[in-house]
């Protein structure tokens, strides 16, 4: 199988393993990059040669394209699918909604949930009233993904498609590290949700294993 491209980035990042999980689903073979480490490998000078700021995930191809934003990178490999619309809209209202759903996911979910995270762990300072705000929008927003997934399997049509790759691989960090166990109960719909794309082939072969707060 031809390589369609090279993917910088650590192979444990979320954001790399989305990307990783698309080219599986889409069955297309992308060059990874084991020894990559972050914020060594992405600031050297080859590297910014190529990716002048410094971001990861990065993507180049044979060709010489190059990308950042894992979004981006993941909509370029799906439109590469050798099966059509795998992954991607079938009409421009579903196009509408699958960015409605990857934007929220990027501005509502994961942002105030890595924000809190970097605080947690001493990689930011601490900022009570930050995290308050951060902590209200996380609630909110997992609370609207639950009423949106209220008898659905998936988050547009009835499908798998990027808008369910990019929430699924943006829930890890706050179940991982900030929604605990009785706090979970509110979100049933989103667990069992997150639960049941784990559970397809190719989510458990790029993720391995689901881990909870307790």
């Amino acid at each position: 199988m031809t390589v369609i491209g090279k993917l910088y980035g650590p192979l444990n990042n979320f954001r790399v393993q989305k990307i990783k999980l698309v080219a599986e689903i889409t069955d297309l073979k992308l060059e990874y990059t084991p020894e990559f480490e972050l914020f060594k490998t992405n600031q050297n000078e080859e590297f910014l040669i190529k990716f002048p700021l410094g971001k990861s995930p990065a993507f180049e191809t044979p060709e010489g394209l190059k990308l950042t934003e894992s979004t981006a990178i993941s909509h370029y490999i799906a439109s590469l699918s050798p099966s059509t619309n795998l992954l991607l809209p079938e009409s421009p209202l579903n196009a509408s909604k699958i960015l409605q759903f990857i934007l929220f996911s990027e501005t509502s979910l994961i942002t105030p949930a890595m924000n809190q995270v970097l605080r947690k762990y001493s990689y930011i300072p601490e900022n009570p009233s930050a995290d308050e705000i951060d902590h209200k929008t996380l609630v909110k927003s997992l609370a609207y993904l639950n009423e949106e997934l209220n008898g659905k399997q998936y988050l547009v049509g009835d499908r798998l498609t990027l808008a369910d790759i990019a929430v699924f691989a943006d829930l890890i960090y706050p179940f991982k590290y900030l929604i605990d166990s009785e706090a979970r109960k509110n979100y049933p719909n989103v667990i069992n949700y997150f639960e049941h794309l784990f559970k397809l082939e190719a989510f458990t072969k790029v993720f391995e294993k689901l881990e909870y707060l307790d």
